[in-house]
């Protein structure tokens, strides 16, 4: 071989052996840079005026941005906003926006705001989250049709000024505008991200730190960093890849082979047989969240139309028990609303399990209803298929109220935005449902009962001397009167039983120790805005 010919060789074996190093680089920082986690189930929707739902929550807060944003300190921290003035009164805040885009390069501006609020308190629009800006001058009278979109406390005063009047002080207010039912949508906006839904094309336009590039329906969706993004050097992660795995051992044998990064709570649930051993590992974690576990009662539906019914229900059931078998864990048990983290009312409402009251609030409903305990007609309680914990559940409960009372009890499950619709209709008797809060304040548990056609008030229950105590509880300046208002509409509300709470969430997950960062505020809520992900070597 000539001195050229081995020169030549000695030439490509560096330059293959470079080329292969510089991709396993390349490879590594992908890898680095790519977060995978996995969705129960697909959200319902990506139009955060729509949302009522975990799912579609958290997807947003990936997707868009607010006002305001929830930050490191767990507290509301200025986001598309750059500052604000408030009144000495506590009840007008001014807003100066930032100087940003849309990712299709049309600028934000303070109309996008007015635009979208004012659209989701119209008469016609369904927007399951809408009692959110009551607190706002006239939002409730114009979403009643009593007064018209121009008296409502919300006003674009140019192009980059925002005027929000309040019809009473809210001390939560920045941290509710940080949540997705505030967040920016115009018109415009809703066209292309109507299409992308419907044709799954790259066609989404946002404003958060990440943007959807692709969604395979039942397979997974795609996103990557915005970099148009205002805040885009706090981002650390280039790339978000989100699975729709329903099934847990499935998504638990993901984790174990490093295909997610995370598992379990507020995305999905871990299988409730392998909680034991779990527990014992590093790389889980719980922690109590502003939330409640409940089954509501279809209030217009015969038998379900009787408290003592209801009440029956509720007392028939062993939450203890329940959660001693299926969760295996530090979960509470609710005999309120309010959770514990939330509430001064650290007694509850009436005894867990309470088999002796319940049979004769049975009999009593029986009586009230004109029909004879052994004609009492089948239940049927529907609830989501995925996670499988609410059919684990449902049939716990199922047994217990056939034991307990001898009613018989029909299953129905459904899919998430199936159940959903359900929910919304009205069409079931009795059905899995829940809540968390958007904020720290205690009196968003009871919001959703106080309205008379409140969207996400599945149970059809109203009661004007409930909403009287709810009025005075937000308007009262004094804490210990506005607990005291609190505390009676909370009593009353289970001395009617619409729902039947069952136990407070606590969010157990599995996480990688290589991903840090992630902001969890004290409600539950996730967010990978800051999040960093470094591999193991």
């Amino acid at each position: 071989m000539s001195l050229k010919s081995a020169s030549i060789l000695i030439f490509l074996i560096f330059s293959t052996f470079s080329c292969s190093r510089k991709s396993e680089i390349n490879l590594k920082q992908h890898e680095e840079k790519t977060l995978l986690i996995n969705l129960g189930s697909e959200p319902p929707t990506l139009d955060p005026r729509k949302i009522s739902d975990n799912l579609s929550f958290h997807v947003a807060k990936m997707c868009y941005d607010g006002l305001t944003r929830m930050g490191p300190s767990k507290e509301p921290v200025l986001s598309l906003a750059e500052s604000f003035s408030l009144s000495e009164d506590k009840k007008i805040y001014i807003f100066k926006l930032k100087e940003t885009c849309w990712s299709s390069g049309k600028p934000l501006t303070s109309y996008d705001f007015e635009q979208t609020w004012k659209q989701i308190l119209s008469e016609s629009f369904a927007s399951p989250s809408c009692y959110a800006f009551y607190d706002i001058l006239n939002a409730k009278k114009a979403k009643e049709g009593e007064v018209s979109h121009d008296q409502i406390g919300i006003k674009a005063l140019d192009t980059r000024t925002l005027k929000i009047e309040l019809c009473r002080p809210n001390p939560y207010f920045l941290h509710l505008l940080s949540t997705p039912i505030f967040y920016p949508y115009p018109e415009s906006v809703a066209e292309n991200n109507q299409h992308f839904i419907e044709k799954k094309e790259n066609s989404f336009v946002g404003i958060g730190p990440f943007l959807i590039t692709s969604w395979k329906p039942q397979d997974k969706m795609i996103l990557q960093k915005n970099m148009t993004y205002f805040d885009e050097s706090e981002v650390s992660l280039d790339k978000i890849e989100i699975s729709f795995i329903s099934d847990q051992n499935t998504e638990l044998a993901m984790y174990e082979q490093g295909e997610i990064d995370w598992m379990g709570s507020p995305f999905s649930s871990l299988p409730s047989d392998a909680i034991t051993s779990l527990k014992q590992r590093d790389d889980f974690f719980d922690a109590k969240i502003g939330g409640v576990y409940y089954y509501v009662f279809n209030t217009q539906k015969f038998p379900l139309t009787n408290a003592s019914i209801r009440k029956a229900l509720s007392y028939a059931i062993n939450r203890k028990e329940l959660i001693h078998h299926i969760f295996q864990t530090n979960t509470e048990p609710a005999t309120k609303i309010i959770p514990s983290i939330l509430s001064s009312n650290n007694a509850g409402y009436f005894e867990d399990g309470d088999i002796k009251k319940a049979k004769k609030l049975y009999e009593k409903g029986c009586t009230e209803l004109g029909i004879n305990p052994e004609d009492f007609p089948k239940i049927t309680l529907s609830y989501n298929s995925a996670p499988s914990i609410h059919k684990k559940i449902a049939q716990a409960i199922q047994q217990q109220w056939k034991k307990n009372l001898g009613i018989q009890t029909a299953l129905c499950t459904e899919e998430w935005k199936v159940f959903l619709d359900t929910l919304s209709k009205r069409n079931f008797e009795a059905a899995r449902s829940g809540f968390a809060s958007l904020t720290k304040d205690p009196s968003f548990f009871l919001e959703i009962f106080a309205y008379e056609n409140a969207p996400i008030n599945h149970s059809g229950w109203y009661n004007p001397l409930f909403s009287s105590y709810f009025e005075k509880a937000k308007e009262a300046s004094d804490i210990k009167r506005r607990w005291d208002y609190i505390n009676l509409a909370e009593e009353l509300l289970l001395e009617q039983m619409p729902v039947a709470p069952l136990f407070f969430y606590t969010n157990c997950y599995l996480k990688k120790s290589y991903l840090s960062k992630v902001v969890i505020d004290e409600l539950g809520y996730v967010d990978f805005k800051w999040a960093v992900k470094k591999n193991k070597e």
